[in-house]
């Protein structure tokens, strides 16, 4: 049998609110901090690169959440668990990282692919008006 590679996709912008360029956070999620939904089926990571173009001086974390799903429609977000006398207890997995006072990029969000075919970011500020846009690449695994 032999494996080929689905090639890799690199620094691709996402859109965030229908837009490449920079949009501006919200305070707490919803459509307008939404990246649009991509195609994960095949790879094995994705890579999730976010800038801050306004880091506005009140903004003191940037928070992400990521969410799957199998037709980018419906949307459920990843989820961490802690295990107790032999229960399971879910939370949505929230990466909340704190801003400073730079712009340019903030960090990046290495997500494993866990067998949704969509995925897609929720952003949000804690305060102020600071804009971010996302480029995102795709890589390894089998087709």
């Amino acid at each position: 049998m032999r494996l080929s590679v689905k090639p890799a996709v690199l620094a691709t912008a996402l859109k965030i609110n229908g837009a490449t360029t920079a949009a501006t956070l919200p305070a707490a999620y919803g459509a307008t901090g939404d990246s649009e939904s991509i195609l994960v089926q095949g790879h094995k990571w994705a890579c999730y690169a976010i800038f801050l173009d306004v880091n506005h001086a009140s903004t003191t974390r940037l928070d992400v959440l990521v969410q799957e799903g199998p037709d980018g429609t419906n949307w459920a977000p990843l989820q961490t668990e802690v295990v107790a006398a032999g229960v399971a207890t879910l939370s949505d997995y929230e990466q909340r990282k704190a801003t400073g006072t730079a712009t340019g990029l903030l960090y990046t969000v290495h997500v494993p692919v866990r067998g949704g075919l969509y995925q897609r970011l929720r952003l949000k500020v804690d305060a102020g008006t600071s804009t971010a846009r996302v480029q995102y690449s795709l890589s390894g695994g089998p087709v």
